[in-house]
């Protein structure tokens, strides 16, 4: 990638010099500084302001120059001084001045001086607190070139769409458009890679067209697309004749070539690049090759098609095969490698009535062609036949194929038999071994583990070199840790693993065992550390598999399970490279949905959710057939809400719902979409959802918050009659949920609101007992509201002892300001005006309170306190207050009607009017306005009495 850093300053002296520091030594020093830096001349500025701190490390500017060192340093290319410089400034200036430049600065040194990951958290940091910033264009690329090294490829792509979004002309849009093929192409997004890698070479002017056009090549051979890899190299050639990469692409040319097959144009172009300096070695390795696929046809082969085929022409079909009666014997030794008995011999004529020898043999030849082809069942059929009616060594030969494909087939017990018919015969060398390790092998899957032990150990006393050895000894070890003897398991795994070390010339020899059992034991040997519960042994052993570089399937599979091993060691960030490891290398492997499933589930686990959530997409995007395709949905629906994106999770649980509308999952979808339009106010569509739900029968837990989430939406629309019904319900269906406290107390709250205050009473009552010394925010409510009930009642004396409570039991209680108001209630109607003051300021002057409709009735009481006890001039002042502080009309006006006729009592009838016309001009939709009307007419009357 052709990044380079950018200069963001210019003008310094205009900057910094001119504009604040005044003339004297330390300004001189610094504006020359200064101005070598205007003019580039980035030597002697790093030199200048080098100087400067110097000579004068305590001036107001010093941290100035110390981030114009880095600059000047950073234009020179030398990357570590100048990133040590960006740091001293933050450490100096952390919300100076250059901080966001100094931030970028730091990180972009990093990256350019090689160290991608010091660079990360920086560039991450900027990109988070700078978001909009317009050298969001360099930390983009930047950032993406990061994760592509990583290969974090969902990472690096979404970097460098955002980039190209954001920034189409930007000075980096052809660095950002390579790193978003290149990412692509890693996540074998062939057809968008090709296209972007296409659109940047059309720029022939860029610098990074040549690039793109030998990328493009590359893709194009990966693909099988030799022909047009072809053409592409080619073109690199005839459009940047001086460009680097023209060696590289004539070798991509030529084995382009030989995948065609045109092999002599390949050994021209092999032969031309032979003496070439960079390339040649590499050429004449391949024109080698080339020449010698030129001189050979096929290496010989078995054709185990045509066999079969031939076979099955003369066996099934009816009659005696051609030359079978001139023949009149023949052999089995040596006709198939390793199928005839240790007794050799001639098989001859069967006795009349049973099938000829030679038949049984084409029966049993048969049957081997078809096991070859890992036709097993028909294999079987043949070898059954071949056993029954032979004799001599080919019986012997058809019961060991006959057991041998049994235990292909996985029927064990049925493989006993003619395995133990076999070894009757006591027979030697390569069939012993065979027959001794398969019968061992069912004794252990059918429980006899003592009788598989003996049988290993008579193998081992008897066999202990054998090449045969080992494959026994493995499918033995699984045998165990199907049965679930893990020490067995462990110790026939670590065996194999030493022997294959131990034996490497046995385990590399044509036709002996596969030189991978190294492996393949450790693998075994670690599953079975592993289920014993020997992690940390289990995870070291993994970590040896990996080590070997083992095939496709194992190295899948050891990455995937040493991931897991590592996080129950609890050690996250390993255990995430093992998951990434099989995600990014294996995609086709078993354990690719595996790994995206455990390494976003265990970034949610560590609150990484945005990753949570690319990784649960790929799941579903690339195993949409998945058992496990509703869990994905749900559990990515809720990392998006972690991340704060509830409008993404929103269409996610939709998606689930569509998919999966009868799953545990679905059902749950439906309950969280009702829950979202329920907060945000959209009550008939959750009533809709929740009525759905409901009639699709549930879970009864979930059920259980259905019906609740139903009485709150009724509690919303403050439909009480419907808030009685479905928390009556609710009660009555689960009397011993934990939200059953909060459905009678809504129940009660229905009560109180239609002014049914006996039964709202009663209700309360009885939760207030019930309750105990239970202590939630809610259960002060239920006090708050068994007070006010009293006090509808005017039992003030008991309405104050329970509303005096309220603070000491529950000092947090966001609603203490309406407690408080009603203790001013209760204060006054026991004409303790003082102590109905104290209360009222109280409700006014708290944070929950303040500028409420509660606090504007609080001061209107003050104003009324006042009144009753006739200090007109101080109530007067008092319910003005109301109607400047507050911007409730109803107690506006009404504070206007209660001044005005402390006017009038004071004898203002003037002022008086004035306020009710200002009821009559601003509150006139308010029920005081008529008496405003009135008491106006009074105010006009010759006197205005002193009633109210």
């Amino acid at each position: 990638m052709m990044l380079t850093a950018c200069w963001i300053f210019a003008g310094v002296l205009g900057l910094l010099a001119a504009s604040s520091l005044p003339a004297g030594q330390p300004e001189d020093q610094f504006a020359v500084a200064a101005g070598h830096y205007e003019a580039q001349r980035w030597d002697l500025a790093a030199e200048e302001f080098q100087t400067f701190l110097q000579q004068f490390p305590e001036h107001p500017q010093a941290a100035a120059a110390v981030f114009f060192r880095g600059e000047a340093l950073m234009q020179k290319g030398d990357n570590e001084a100048a990133g040590a410089l960006f740091a001293e400034y933050l450490r100096r200036e952390p919300e100076g001045r250059f901080a966001r430049s100094a931030l970028f600065r730091r990180g972009e040194a990093a990256y350019l001086a090689g160290r991608p990951e010091d660079a990360r958290p920086f560039l991450r940091q900027f990109l988070e607190k700078y978001p909009q910033d317009r050298l969001t264009a360099y930390v983009l690329p930047y950032l993406g070139e990061i994760a592509l090294k990583k290969d974090e490829l969902a990472a690096a792509e979404a970097f460098f769409r955002q980039s190209l979004d954001r920034f189409p002309d930007g000075r980096l849009q052809d660095d950002s458009r390579l790193g978003l093929a290149r990412s692509l192409e890693k996540q074998q997004k062939f057809d968008q890679a090709g296209q972007d890698y296409a659109a940047l070479a059309g720029k022939t002017a860029s610098a990074l067209a040549d690039d793109a056009q030998f990328h493009l090549g590359t893709l194009h051979y990966t693909r099988g697309n030799y022909a047009q890899a072809v053409e592409t190299f080619q073109q690199l050639e005839t459009k940047w004749p001086a460009s680097p990469w023209i060696p590289n692409a004539r070798l991509g040319r030529g084995w382009s070539l030989i995948k065609l097959n045109r092999l002599d144009e390949a050994a021209s172009l092999f032969t031309e690049l032979a003496g070439d300096k960079k390339t040649g070695a590499e050429a004449r390795r391949w024109l080698d090759q080339v020449q010698r696929m030129r001189a050979r046809a096929y290496l010989a082969q078995k054709d185990y098609d045509r066999a079969a085929a031939l076979l099955e022409s003369i066996t099934l079909a009816p009659g005696e095969s051609p030359g079978a009666k001139d023949s009149g014997a023949t052999t089995t030794r040596g006709v198939v490698p390793g199928l005839s008995s240790s007794e050799g011999g001639t098989v001859g004529q069967a006795n009349r009535g049973t099938l000829g020898e030679a038949e049984a043999e084409r029966h049993y030849l048969l049957a081997v062609a078809y096991e070859r082809q890992k036709k097993y069942e028909p294999a079987l059929a043949q070898a059954a036949a071949a056993a029954e009616s032979a004799s001599g060594a080919l019986k012997a030969d058809a019961q060991l194929l006959q057991g041998s494909l049994l235990v292909a087939l996985k029927k064990y017990a049925a493989a006993v038999p003619p395995l133990e018919a076999y070894l009757s015969r006591q027979p030697t060398g390569d069939p012993a071994v065979q027959a001794l390790g398969e019968l061992a092998i069912c004794c252990a899957r059918t429980g006899r583990l003592d009788r598989a032990k003996k049988l290993y150990a008579e193998l081992r006393e008897k066999y202990p070199q054998h090449r045969l050895l080992p494959p026994a000894v493995e499918q033995l070890a699984e045998a165990a840790y199907d049965a679930r003897d893990t020490a067995w398991s462990a110790e026939l795994s670590a065996w194999l693993a030493d022997w294959a070390k131990n034996h490497p010339e046995q385990a590399a020899a044509p036709g002996g065992p596969p030189a991978d059992y190294e492996i393949r034991g450790l693998t075994g040997l670690g599953w079975s550390q592993f289920k014993s519960g020997r992690l940390a042994e289990a995870e070291g052993t993994f970590a040896r598999v990996l080590e070997k570089n083992p095939p496709e399937p194992l190295a899948a599979e050891a990455a995937f399970v040493r991931g897991q091993i590592l996080e129950k060691l609890g050690r996250a960030d390993p255990a995430l490279a093992m998951y990434d490891q099989v995600i990014s290398r294996h995609p086709k492997s078993p354990q690719h949905a595996e790994a995206l499933l455990a390494a976003a589930r265990l970034r949610v686990k560590l609150q990484q959710f945005a990753p949570a959530v690319v990784l649960y997409q790929r799941f579903i995007e690339e195993h949409p057939r998945d058992a496990r395709r509703d869990a994905a949905l749900y559990e990515r629906a809720w990392a998006l809400m972690d991340q704060k994106q509830p409008a993404e999770a929103r269409k996610a649980f939709e998606q689930l719902k569509t998919e999966f509308p009868k799953t545990r999952f679905g059902h749950d979808a439906a309950y969280r979409l009702a829950q979202m339009d329920y907060e945000a106010g959209n009550y008939a569509q959750a009533e809709r959802l929740l009525g759905e739900l409901l009639s699709a029968g549930p879970e009864p837990q979930l059920r259980q918050y259905a019906l609740y989430l139903q009485g709150q939406i009724a509690a919303a629309g403050k439909d009480w009659d419907q808030i009685r019904r479905t928390f009556t319900a609710f009660a009555n269906e689960y009397p011993q949920s934990s939200l059953r406290g909060l459905a009678d107390f809504w129940i009660a709250e229905a009560d109180y609101r239609q002014k049914n205050y006996e039964a709202a009473e009663r209700r309360l009552a009885d939760l207030d007992r019930r309750l105990g010394d239970r202590r939630e925010p809610w259960t002060a409510v239920v006090a708050l509201r068994r007070a006010q009930v009293l006090a509808q009642r005017g039992a003030w004396d008991e309405a104050l002892l329970i509303v005096l409570q309220i603070e000491p039991q529950f000092p947090d209680f966001p609603q203490q300001y309406e407690a408080d108001y009603l203790i001013g209630r209760c204060r006054a109607a026991r004409a303790e005006f003082d102590e109905a003051r104290q209360a009222y300021l109280k409700a006014i002057r708290s944070a929950q309170g303040a500028k409420t409709e509660t606090a504007a009735m609080a001061q209107w009481m003050i104003g009324e306190s006042y009144f009753h006890q006739k200090h007109y001039q101080t109530a007067l002042r008092e319910y003005l207050r109301v109607e400047i502080l507050y911007a409730y009309p109803t107690w506006q006006a009404a504070a206007l009607l209660q001044a005005g006729k402390c006017h009038e009592l004071l004898g203002n009838r003037r002022e008086a009017e004035k306020l009710y016309a200002r009821i009559l001009e601003k509150y006139s939709k308010t029920p005081f306005a008529d008496q405003a009307q009135q008491r106006l007419g009074t105010a006009h009357a010759p006197s205005a009495g002193n009633s109210r």
